[in-house]
C-alpha cells in the first residue's frame, strides 16, 4: 500500500470515502534520470521493432517507449502513474483493533507459511512451516511492530545437514 494512502486512511470510520493523493505521496514525480536514450541496434539484436507506447522489460526494469527516431529509442522507466495525482474510492467494511485479528490478517496478506502463532504480553511468536530469509523476516518484523505494536519472534523449522 502506498504510504500516502496509509496515512490518509488513519482515523477514518467505517463507510465510503474518497481520498485524493498528490503525485508526491503516490508514485512520486517523474525522474528525468529514468528516461533513457537507447540505440536501435539493441532492439534489432532482439528482433524487436520498437514503437511509441510499447511496454518493455529491459534487464528486469519495466519501461515504455516514448519515441523512435534517427536510430535511437527513448525509453521511460518511470512508474506509469508517476507525476499523477491519484483518487481512491474506498469502502471501509471493518476496523480491526484486536491484535490476534491483525496478525491473522497480516499473515494471510504476506502468505507466510506458518502453523500458528501465540501472543503473550507484547510479543508474538510465529511457528514457521518453512525457513524464511532473515532479510524478509526483518522487514516483516518492522511491519508487525508498526501495525500492531507487537515484537515479532519466530521459530524456524529445523533443517537437516545432508553431507
Amino acid at each position: 500500500m502506498l504510504p500516502g494512502l496509509d496515512e490518509k486512511m488513519e482515523g477514518l470510520d467505517i463507510g465510503k470515502h474518497t481520498i485524493n493523493l498528490e503525485d508526491v505521496h503516490a508514485f512520486g514525480k517523474k525522474d528525468a534520470k529514468l528516461v533513457t536514450l537507447l540505440p536501435m541496434s539493441l532492439f534489432k539484436k532482439q528482433e524487436i521493432k520498437p514503437f511509441a507506447g510499447l511496454e518493455l522489460n529491459i534487464d528486469g526494469r519495466l519501461g515504455i517507449v516514448r519515441s523512435v527516431s534517427g536510430g535511437r529509442v527513448l525509453v521511460d522507466f518511470n512508474h506509469p502513474l508517476a507525476s499523477k495525482d491519484i483518487i481512491y474510492d474506498l469502502d471501509i467494511k471493518k476496523i480491526i483493533t484486536d491484535n490476534k485479528e491483525k496478525m491473522q490478517a497480516l499473515l494471510k496478506l504476506v502468505r507466510l507459511p506458518n502453523s500458528g502463532f501465540e501472543i503473550k504480553d507484547s510479543v508474538v511468536t510465529i511457528k514457521l512451516d518453512q525457513v524464511a530469509p532473515e532479510q524478509y523476516l526483518k522487514m516483516f518484523s518492522d511491519d508487525v511492530k508498526r501495525l500492531t505494536g507487537l515484537t515479532l519472534k519466530y521459530e524456524q523449522p529445523k533443517t537437516e545437514n545432508k553431507q
